[in-house]
């Protein structure tokens, strides 16, 4: 899993995910927090289905946690005000990318939070398709 791939991952995860594979790392691993988790705002950008052009929606919580294991960074960005998620999942993609003997573990639960994700997404656009207009029809 590539590391966008991982951001990605962390974000549809959940803390209660996340935080016990958190836990697992540093039972027998030394982290170094660069910063801590930090709330904030970024701006929601979405692009205008005709022409294509992007335009700000407007901003969105989010909550960014930076720590490092053995000189690689683990970062996370979270929607929402979520400290726990936003720290575990830091320490989960640090942990991947220093090759902690728990990445396997952390590799399967993020492929398992993006099938989740997947499925509601599904779930979602398949409960409103019936709403969906055909112009041609009309």
């Amino acid at each position: 899993m590539e590391r966008e791939q991982r951001f990605e991952a962390i974000a549809v995860a959940t803390a209660e995910m996340l935080a016990p594979l958190a836990d697992v790392v540093l039972a027998d691993t030394t982290v170094r927090i660069i910063r801590g988790p930090t709330v904030g705002m970024v701006m929601l950008q979405a692009r205008e289905s005709v022409e294509g052009i992007r335009f700000n929606v407007g901003e969105v919580l989010v909550t960014e946690a930076l720590v490092a294991i053995d000189g690689q960074q683990g970062y996370a960005m979270v929607q929402g005000m979520d400290r726990e998620h936003a720290l575990a999942g830091a320490i989960c993609d640090a942990a991947v990318a220093a090759g902690h003997a728990a990445s396997p573990r952390i590799l399967a639960t993020l492929r398992d939070a993006n099938e989740r994700a997947e499925q509601g997404h599904r779930a979602d656009w398949a409960a409103v398709a019936g709403t969906r207009v055909s112009f041609d029809e009309m």
